[in-house]
Order: C-alpha cells, then sequence, then structure tokens
C-alpha cells in the first residue's frame, strides 16, 4: 500500500510539474502576446492621437475662422439693430420736440387768454363800480327829493289840518 501511495503521490507531482510549467508556457506567452498587442495598439493609439490632435488643431482653425465671421456678422447685426434703434429714438425725440413746441405754443395762448379776461374782468368791474356809485347817488337824489316832497306834503297837511282845527274852534264860538 505504501508502494501505491507513492506511485500516486508521484503521479500528481508529475501532472503539478506539467500543468505548471503548461501554466508558465501559457503566461510567457500569454505575456508576449500583450506585449505583442500593447505595442501594436500603442503604435495604434498612438497614430490616433496625432490623427485627432491633427483634427482638433484643425476645427479650432475653423473655428477661429468661423467664430470670426459669426463674429463679424453678429457684429454687423448689432450694428444695424442699433442703427435702428438711435433712428427710431430718434423720431421720436422729433416728435417729442414737436410735441412740446406745441404745448409751449398753447401755454402761452392759455396766458394770453388768461391776462385778456383778467383785463376785461378788471374794466368790466370798473364800469359796474362806476355805475353802481352813479345808481346810488341817483337813488340818494331821489330819495332826497322824495323825502322833501313828503315833508312838503306832511307840513302843507298839517297846516290845512291846522286851520281847519283853527276853524272848527272859531266856529264853536
Amino acid at each position: 500500500m505504501h508502494a501505491v501511495v507513492v506511485e500516486e503521490l508521484a503521479e500528481w507531482s508529475a501532472r503539478l510539474a506539467a500543468e505548471q510549467t503548461a501554466a508558465a508556457t501559457q503566461q510567457g506567452q500569454q505575456q508576449e502576446d500583450d506585449d505583442q498587442e500593447e505595442e501594436e495598439w500603442g503604435a495604434r493609439a498612438d497614430r490616433r492621437a496625432d490623427y485627432w490632435h491633427e483634427v482638433a488643431e484643425a476645427l479650432q482653425e475653423l473655428n477661429r475662422k468661423d467664430v470670426s465671421k459669426a463674429g463679424g456678422r453678429h457684429v454687423a447685426d448689432i450694428c444695424d439693430w442699433l442703427t435702428q434703434q438711435s433712428r427710431e429714438l430718434q423720431a421720436e425725440h422729433s416728435q417729442l420736440q414737436a410735441l412740446t413746441d406745441e404745448l409751449g405754443e398753447a401755454h402761452s395762448q392759455v396766458l394770453q387768454s388768461t391776462k385778456w379776461r383778467e383785463s376785461q374782468f378788471e374794466m368790466q368791474n370798473r364800469v359796474l363800480q362806476t355805475e353802481v356809485a352813479s345808481l346810488k347817488q341817483s337813488i340818494a337824489e331821489r330819495s332826497t327829493k322824495f323825502n322833501s316832497k313828503v315833508s312838503d306834503k306832511k307840513s302843507a297837511g298839517a297846516a290845512k289840518r291846522l286851520s281847519m282845527s283853527h276853524d272848527s274852534l272859531d266856529a264853536s264860538k
């Protein structure tokens, strides 16, 4: 039995050694394959990087030109818009100036009209004051005449009554 175990151990050892050798060979082969692949891909990657770098530079150059063109167009558009806005503002300013002038003229006319009405009012007021004074004087004169007539009539009536009284006294005697 001891011999059988030794035999099996030897077989297992041989298999293990063969597998390890195969693994080492495969690992060496794998490393070689990896190195070779890395060389291929590295060269490809370098070529790709160079290509994309050139593409990026070309795009940047195009973008600069396009940006310059686009920027020029945008600047031109902005200038056109600003010119249009300026014209519109000038037109509005002209309209406002015309309205201001019109308003100033209307204000001047209102002031002249107010002054004329005030002078007319003053003149009418003086005329009315003169008429009122004249009417007061006329009323005073007529009142005086009336009062004097009334007092004259009273005097004449009193004298007549007195004379009647005297006559009746004389008749009663």
